[in-house]
């Protein structure tokens, strides 16, 4: 179908006639260009610390079983379609793990192909459809994981997970209007665990989580409260360490004059 053509469809429809047509139209746009933005800062800054080498795995993974299960079940234009998200998740996979990515939950793959090829043995069509809607619970577990324990987040692209969390939400919409519950419970799993992962990042990209004092710490106190604090205590520093070297340096001359005068009173 041409762009005109489907334009020209929506025409005479409801609102809701309409939203039913454009938005997994949408959703299908944010599920090839989501991986963009992460993929792009790889290659241009070779840097792929606090990005989760199980989740983009993972999400490696279930994207190709979306494109077996989709070629299988006679939607080849549906398996054509998502093949260049699954081959852009996958780049993204291959470079976090060059690039030094996170290494948390690395089974998280094995364990998700595990379960899909015992419920493939099994045989029963319904088991397998539900382990393919759960793939966003192991694709996003151990980017939550990473996001909110790694002290250094600065491989991760903010507009993949905007694009995460805009995704669910298209579909979310799209089972309410549709009355379609499974939909609507996978669009807001996207939803929430992708507004979970683009909060962590924000949250320690504005430094607001801080260590609860900064001259007195406990090893019980979580990874996260250890960090740096920031470029406040580093002048607050700076602002004490000079009364205290002029204290010192006054302190060597203070000793340096009685050794000095109780020479002179001994001879």
């Amino acid at each position: 179908m041409s762009v005109h053509a489907f334009f020209s469809s929506l025409q005479g429809l409801s609102a809701t006639e309409a939203l039913l047509l454009v938005l997994p139209v949408a959703a299908s746009a944010i599920a090839v260009a989501g991986a963009i933005p992460q993929l792009a800062l790889l290659v241009r800054s070779h840097n792929a610390k606090g990005v989760s080498i199980a989740g983009w795995a993972t999400g490696t993974a279930s994207n190709t079983a979306w494109v077996v299960s989709s070629y299988i079940n006679g939607s080849p234009f549906t398996a054509l379609a998502l093949l260049l998200p699954a081959l852009l998740t996958a780049a993204v996979f291959v470079l976090s793990t060059v690039w030094g990515g996170d290494r948390h939950l690395l089974a998280t793959p094995f364990l998700f192909l595990a379960l899909l090829g015992g419920v493939l043995a099994i045989g029963v069509p319904e088991l397998v459809t539900v382990v393919l809607a759960t793939t966003t619970v192991w694709a996003f577990g151990p980017s939550i994981l990473a996001i909110f324990t790694a002290s250094d987040l600065s491989g991760n692209a903010v507009a993949t997970w905007v694009l995460a969390g805009g995704y669910g939400a298209i579909w979310g919409l799209y089972g309410f209007l549709l009355s379609d519950l499974a939909v609507l419970i996978n669009g807001t799993i996207n939803l929430v665990l992708g507004a979970a992962v683009l909060s962590g990042i924000l949250i320690h990209r504005h430094g607001l989580i801080r260590r609860k004092s900064p001259t007195v710490t406990s090893p019980s106190q979580p990874a996260h409260e250890l960090r740096d604090v920031g470029p406040a205590v580093d002048k607050l520093l700076g602002i004490v360490e000079e009364p205290l070297a002029a204290a010192s340096v006054t302190s060597v001359l203070a000793t340096v004059s009685d050794s000095r005068i109780q020479r002179t009173l001994t001879t």
